[in-house]
């Protein structure tokens, strides 16, 4: 009898948990579909900027595009400003360190507070990963990456579209 009391409280936490974790996914990540921009930061030696900019800039735009995400922006509107920003960014960071690269990707959206009914943007979202190596390396992170982010924000983001 203890035994199945035991099980079924383990079931009953691991039941919690999981709706737990898809409430956060969907805070973080929910924008009723609507599409994203995308930017890359590149930081550190830059003399591999344009190559670094050459090889992740474009896998990760065919990727939202594939996935339907990517905001096709071509209104003039300057990065940082409300129309740049829409319902989202998708921000890629590469810090180039010598022989390795720490990448950071976010999520950035506005957020409204509930209690002051403030809004702002905030990094809502975030997956690091480091690689080590030259650039094969770095954008097989940033692929990694990207697949985690567009695979979480299809699930949240699937019932909207």
């Amino acid at each position: 009898m203890l035994r199945t009391i035991i099980i079924a409280a383990v079931f009953i936490t691991s039941i919690g948990q999981g709706a737990s974790a898809e409430s956060a996914n969907r805070y973080m990540l929910f924008n009723e579909c609507a599409p994203i921009s995308f930017i890359l930061y590149i930081d550190g030696a830059h003399t591999h900027e344009n190559l670094i900019r050459s090889e992740v800039e474009g896998v990760v735009e065919l990727k939202l595009r594939a996935a339907q995400i990517l905001h096709d922006d071509d209104s003039g509107f300057a990065p940082g400003s409300l129309g740049f920003l829409g319902m989202g960014i998708h921000a890629v960071s590469v810090k180039d360190v010598g022989h390795a690269y720490f990448v950071t990707t976010e999520m950035i959206k506005y957020v409204t507070d509930m209690a002051s009914g403030e809004s702002n943007i905030a990094n809502t979202w975030r997956h690091n990963g480091t690689a080590l190596g030259g650039i094969p390396e770095l954008k097989a992170e940033v692929v990694d990456a990207a697949n985690t982010f567009i695979a979480q924000y299809l699930v949240v983001n699937s019932p909207a579209c």
